[in-house]
């Protein structure tokens, strides 16, 4: 099996931890074999995070966080176990490193609307999202109209990468959310093992007139 690792690029700004840009690598190939864009940077950080310091970007060997590991499922699922080499590039919306989604939404619009973070700093160039053969986005359904930082992100990302009505790129996407969400066509055993018609409900255009 081809070993595997992962890399991320770190700033510390006010005592908070930034992950500027990650990537999966397998075997020793620089080329890239796919992307995917997330939320934000979660648990995944270098063994020792004292190297780290105020204001200065470093880049290090970072350990594998459950969410990398899903994205490698996913990625040799794709491929299948041959001899894999090269590298999955992870993107975030935003670059705050807090497993904790809405505390990391909120301080992430906190520090954006007092401008000491550019809110758009983390999004790659179009010629370097062309380099990758797909990108699976997996961001969550978090729409909250306050998050308006956010909200102005995500539709930065949507105005650059141009969706194209290829099956495997929904089957990829559909497979991205089994994986993560791996209990959701799981029926219960004594409850609902049988699947049956419970209910029907009528259009009221179709309703008959009393």
């Amino acid at each position: 099996m081809v070993n595997k690792h992962a890399y991320g690029v770190f700033e510390i700004k006010k005592g908070i931890i930034f992950r500027k840009s990650a990537y999966l690598q397998w075997g020793t190939a620089t080329k890239s074999i796919g992307a995917v864009l997330l939320l934000n940077p979660g648990e995944a950080k270098p063994s020792d995070t004292k190297i780290l310091r105020e204001g200065i970007i470093q880049q290090h060997q970072i350990n594998v966080d459950q969410t990398m590991k899903q994205v490698i499922k996913l990625v040799e699922k794709v491929y299948g176990m041959s001899e894999l080499s090269g590298r999955v590039h992870i993107y975030n919306l935003f670059s705050i490193r807090n497993t904790k989604n809405k505390d990391a939404i909120s301080c992430f619009e906190q520090l954006a609307e007092s401008n000491v973070i550019d809110p758009l700093e983390v999004i790659p160039t179009k010629e370097e999202l062309q380099k990758h053969p797909w990108i699976c986005c997996s961001w969550g359904i978090n729409s909250e109209k306050r998050y308006k930082h956010l909200q102005k992100i995500k539709s930065v990302w949507t105005n650059d990468i141009s969706l194209r009505p290829l099956p495997f790129l929904r089957e990829l996407s559909m497979e991205s959310y089994l994986v993560e969400n791996e209990n959701i066509l799981k029926l219960d055993e004594s409850d609902f093992s049988d699947i049956s018609i419970i209910d029907v409900e009528l259009s009221l255009r179709l309703a008959p007139k009393n």
